[in-house]
């Protein structure tokens, strides 16, 4: 936030004012993209059976 302020201050004249509600949007936001991008993922590897890769096989 000091940065964000700083850098408006010296680029736009004016400093940048916190706004409360952007930050559970943004992390809303992030949740919602760390959970689609591990569907993928996560639904590959739920076709593996553990125990044979674990014991090396």
């Amino acid at each position: 936030m000091i940065l964000a302020r700083s850098l408006g201050a010296s680029v736009f004249g004016t400093p940048a004012s916190p706004r409360l509600i952007l930050f559970p949007v943004v992390l809303g936001l992030a949740a919602i993209v760390a959970f689609v991008g591990s569907l993928i993922p996560l639904q590959r590897a739920s076709h593996f059976n553990p125990a044979p890769i674990l014991r090396g096989e």
